[in-house]
């Protein structure tokens, strides 16, 4: 059975930390990356979807009960569009323990995976 594709994110209110799970059981973090409005970080999202052929997309719950509205609108939307499962996790590594939003992203990604 083939591994799902898992694209892992670390959102921010301006940054977002991108991890990935690939076939053989590889991880790696991507470059973090800045957005302005909620359009570029809805292109900037579609496009990792696209190019990395996404299955599950793994969003770190900010530390919160629930992700802000407008972030959970944009998550909620690209699942829907790219026929994605959605999983929305508790947040172990915050971006301030990490050393970058990236490796917060990883830390949810290998948090993630450690419990299936």
């Amino acid at each position: 059975m083939r591994q799902k594709t898992i694209l892992a994110l670390d959102l921010g209110t301006r940054h977002v930390g991108v991890a990935l799970s690939g076939s053989g059981g590889t991880i790696s973090s991507l470059e973090d990356f800045q957005y302005k409005d909620l359009f570029e970080l809805e292109r900037r999202l579609k496009t990792l979807i696209k190019d990395y052929d996404i299955e599950l997309l793994l969003v770190g719950d900010m530390g919160q009960e629930r992700l802000p509205q407008n972030l959970d609108q944009v998550v909620r939307k690209l699942t829907d569009q790219n026929h994605l499962k959605l999983k929305i996790v508790p947040e172990r590594f915050t971006s301030f323990q990490a050393r970058s939003h990236s490796q917060a992203a990883l830390n949810i990604l290998r948090d993630f995976l450690g419990r299936c």
